[in-house]
């Protein structure tokens, strides 16, 4: 399960630094790029926090139901895209995108696998969303600390610190899998 918390971490990087390096890489023409890279970074990261359970499915030979929601997940972002790009632009799309992913595969698909595999789902929603919350709680803290200033001042050893507490973020909310073990979901009542 140490997986799940491999997009957060990848996301709070992209949330973190991804809006600077794109005003660096193209300039501020392309600003609402910014807000678009964010919103998609949050969606995947709670879409792949799943991947655990969805490898699971796909062991079982029970991926015809994750195809099924992955199909309506598409047609229901295709709807949303075309309705919100009118009013929103580009913005909507992104919304467009990460409304259903989020919805069908943060809770719908887990509520679905976890009912399918009898395990108790609110023990599932603690085990992975544990690290996910440590980690949020360090995006966030990253903000407030706005150590994302390092980009924009290319200090080599500001750098090399960021990227380092960075890991230790991502080793801590890992390690948090670790010790819980996946006995904790597994185990019946």
């Amino acid at each position: 399960m140490m997986i799940a918390a491999i997009p957060i971490m990848k996301d709070m990087f992209a949330i973190l630094f991804g809006p600077r390096f794109i005003v660096f890489w193209v300039g501020d023409k392309y600003a609402e790029a910014r807000l678009v890279l964010i919103v998609l970074s949050a969606a995947y990261a709670f879409g792949t926090s799943q991947m655990p359970i969805i490898s699971l499915m796909y062991a079982l030979n029970k991926h015809h139901i994750f195809a099924a929601l992955t199909i309506v997940e598409g047609l229901c972002n295709i709807i949303l895209s075309l309705l919100l790009v009118r009013e929103y632009g580009i913005i909507g799309v992104a919304l467009g995108t990460a409304i259903p992913l989020v919805v069908v595969k943060f809770f719908v698909a887990p509520f679905i696998f976890c009912r399918l595999l009898k395990i108790d789902w609110l023990r599932y929603a603690k085990f992975i969303l544990t690290p996910c919350l440590f980690c949020s709680l360090m995006t966030v803290l990253f903000f407030l600390a706005d150590l994302t200033t390092v980009i924009a001042e290319i200090s080599i050893g500001k750098y090399f610190f960021v990227v380092v507490f960075s890991l230790l973020v991502y080793f801590g909310s890992a390690g948090l899998f670790y010790f819980a073990g996946a006995s904790v979901i597994l185990r019946r009542r």
